[in-house]
């Protein structure tokens, strides 16, 4: 019980910290470069972390430490603390209102550089939270679902401000949505079906997130008047092959999905079997 209460105070002292530190930055950036509009920065903000902490504190029993898949025997240990790995993961979620609010300012403000470097910033950390949850051999039950969460949630905020924008083509920020609601509606259908969800990741699906991020990335370079003729090209190749990928990626997570519901039906059906027995 008492690594329990501690694993609870530590989601409310990095909820608060991760808030704090976006406030911060945003504040400063706002006021060196004269931004309006803070107030609904704020609000959403103050929610994002809110409807965050709620999650973290209903979900705490997650914060365990799965055996490594080659052990068998080896129990899942439970955290009293929340890790480096899914720190790294919150905060990629705590940036969203925070990336949305200086991408909707750059048409406006000279603050091309401080978006750039913020947007590849936390996509990075998609990258970096796995590599450090592996090595140091923590990787989490809960890091699973948050990272789904963040990498959805980041993904689909900046979609929406590139297609304001005419950044990204609208038959490609159709394809992006349609691939996240689709897997949202499967997944949600089988944890409804089988009582729980397992959360998986494949291959391809990190791929597939991991272009879009690379092309997102890359997308931000065009603010730079600059830069964007030499971008442009590049940009446009990088569209069509995550395009592609995205695409591949759909095939694998439907026959993934329809493999997870025979999965389930069977086990059913073996439970009944056992329960009549």
């Amino acid at each position: 019980m008492g690594d329990r209460h501690r694993i609870g105070r530590s989601i409310g002292a990095s909820i608060a910290a991760l808030m704090g530190f976006q406030i911060a930055f945003t504040t400063i950036v706002a006021v060196l470069y004269g931004i309006d509009g803070f107030g609904s920065f704020l609000i959403t903000t103050l929610l994002v972390h809110v409807g965050l902490g709620s999650f973290l504190l209903l979900m705490k029993d997650d914060f365990v430490i799965q055996p490594a898949e080659s052990s068998t025997e080896q129990p899942e240990m439970p955290l009293d603390r929340v890790n480096l790995a899914n720190l790294l993961t919150m905060f990629r979620i705590s940036s969203t209102p925070t990336i949305l609010f200086l991408l909707l300012h750059t048409g406006e403000h000279d603050i091309a550089v401080i978006v750039v470097v913020f947007v590849t910033v936390a996509f990075l950390t998609d990258l970096s939270d796995g590599l450090v949850s592996r090595k140091a051999h923590q990787v989490t039950r809960i890091g699973k679902y948050l990272d789904s969460m963040s990498d959805y949630g980041i993904l689909i905020a900046v979609s929406i401000t590139f297609l304001h924008y005419s950044i990204i083509p609208s038959w490609f920020f159709a394809l992006v949505m349609v691939r996240f609601l689709v897997q949202w509606i499967g997944l949600s259908a089988l944890s409804v079906y089988q009582g729980c969800l397992i959360a998986k990741s494949s291959f391809l699906g990190k791929v597939s997130i991991f272009t879009i991020m690379t092309l997102y990335a890359t997308a931000t370079l065009t603010f730079f008047e600059r830069l964007e003729p030499h971008v442009i090209g590049f940009f446009s190749v990088l569209v069509y092959l995550a395009a592609g990928i995205i695409l591949v990626s759909a095939v694998e997570k439907a026959y993934i999905l329809v493999h997870d519901f025979f999965d389930a039906g069977r086990s059913k059906t073996g439970k009944r079997i056992d329960t009549g027995e």
